[in-house]
């Protein structure tokens, strides 16, 4: 068999969360930094080792995906395994598809679960990479799969990073009913996903002003995670709505998208340390004045919504908008007295990413500096967010 070291052009990549391991198993994946998927250290290739196999077998249920991974990778172009901040990032494609059958991995040192992405080709709104985690497709994205460690998403990389040093934050959905908790706990949204709430915090008035204790709750959250203690603790929220038991299928869909395109975001590419208010793209489809949205210095009326059921995964909306130059126009703007007429297409993915026309955006922290006045005057925020 002849091996091709090349690196690939257009690759996908699967990620692993971090779990707890002994440092045995982390030299273990770590001997196989600068090496091929293929070569041997100390007797077990990287393909064949058994946390790998199990990383992969928990990601994707797909059995044709497994055997492209773990070995298909084997007669394929493949790159050297790279080191990342995140993990281990291996890489493939299949030479007769001219790299569009693409795939890769990237795992945790410690080893562990993973998510996984994989490719057949791009054809823009029609096929993509499809990512994977825990056995279940969370997103497509329409460009090629990363083949480099700086070609990761970010939204991809929030969802699924471990938090590898003391006092880093992962990206986190809190699910469940918030209930006062006793000591230092402060309160605690207890579920399927559950997470404690700093005492004294504005955090917990943030909260406590959407979502009652006994209404179910979804808290989108940056969260310090605590495996010793099986504790995740809320540091910055980012978006925090009440969950209707039975939905209404009479409310307008607007409001519906709105649950899960709500937020103030950043450009991916720049992420949320940079700038203020007004280099964010700041979106209220729930409000009930009518939606709106501020795209970094230019302000919208949502004049009307449509387009595929929102759900969890990937759905998109297109937006009728008149725009103009502030919220102080938002009147008139709904009256057709200014502005120009316009649409944009909105394209929820899993995670903390949304793109807008294309653009690809990070739901981002919400804080004084960042946010316009006019998206947090409303309840549930009502001038509540966690300080800087």
């Amino acid at each position: 068999m002849t091996q091709r070291k090349l690196p690939a052009v257009a690759a996908a990549m699967l990620m692993a969360l971090s779990t707890i391991g002994s440092a045995d198993r982390a030299a273990a994946l770590d001997r196989y930094v600068s090496q091929y998927p293929w070569d041997d250290v100390d007797g077990v290739s990287f393909l064949d080792a058994p946390s790998v196999k199990a990383a992969v077998t928990t990601a994707v249920d797909d059995p044709g995906i497994r055997q492209a991974l773990l070995v298909e990778t084997r007669d394929a172009v493949a790159g050297k395994i790279l080191a990342t901040d995140h993990g281990l990032l291996m890489h493939a494609f299949d030479p007769a598809s001219g790299g569009d059958v693409n795939w890769a991995l990237l795992i945790s040192p410690r080893g562990g679960s993973a998510a996984a992405c994989f490719s057949t080709g791009v054809e823009p709104g029609v096929r993509g990479a499809d990512w994977y985690m825990e056995g279940a497709r969370i997103a497509t994205r329409y460009e090629p799969c990363p083949s480099e460690a700086d070609q990761i998403p970010a939204a991809i990389r929030a969802r699924v990073a471990p938090a590898t040093e003391p006092g880093a934050l992962q990206w986190a959905v809190c699910y469940g009913y918030p209930k006062m908790a006793s000591g230092e706990a402060g309160a605690v949204i207890k579920g399927d996903h559950h997470c404690v709430i700093p005492a004294d915090s504005e955090i917990l008035n943030l909260v406590d002003a959407a979502c009652q204790e006994d209404a179910l709750c979804k808290v989108e959250a940056m969260v310090l995670a605590d495996p010793r203690r099986e504790r995740r603790e809320i540091r910055q929220v980012l978006s925090v709505q009440k969950i209707d038991d039975v939905p209404d299928p009479a409310e307008p869909y607007r409001r519906r998208a709105g649950r899960f395109h709500d937020g103030v975001y950043a450009r991916e590419d720049g992420g949320c340390e940079r700038g203020g208010a007004d280099e964010r793209v700041s979106l209220d489809l729930s409000r009930p004045a009518g939606g709106a949205l501020q795209w970094f210095d230019q302000y919208c009326a949502v004049l009307a919504a449509g387009g595929e059921t929102p759900a969890p995964g990937e759905f998109q909306s297109t937006l009728q908008l008149r725009c103009g130059d502030g919220p102080d126009q938002d009147t008139a703007l709904r009256d057709g007295a200014t502005g120009r007429e316009t649409t944009a297409v909105l394209r929820h993915e899993h995670g903390r990413a949304i793109s807008i026309d294309g653009d690809a955006l990070v739901r981002c922290p919400i804080r004084r500096a960042d946010t316009p006045r006019w998206w947090i005057q409303r309840a549930p925020f009502n001038g509540r967010y966690p300080s800087d």
